[in-house]
């Protein structure tokens, strides 16, 4: 159950470091900030 639960989490949310790039594209970096958006690909 720990391991589900942390697994879980890890992919539900997590600010420390985003699990995909989608995750971190679509909820982890917002809209104000293209120049980052454009640096970090």
């Amino acid at each position: 159950m720990a391991m589900s639960s942390f697994l879980i989490n890890s992919n539900y949310v997590d600010p420390k470091f985003p699990p995909c790039e989608e995750y971190s594209h679509s909820d982890y970096l917002p809209n104000h900030s293209p120049e980052y958006y454009s640096s970090k690909r």
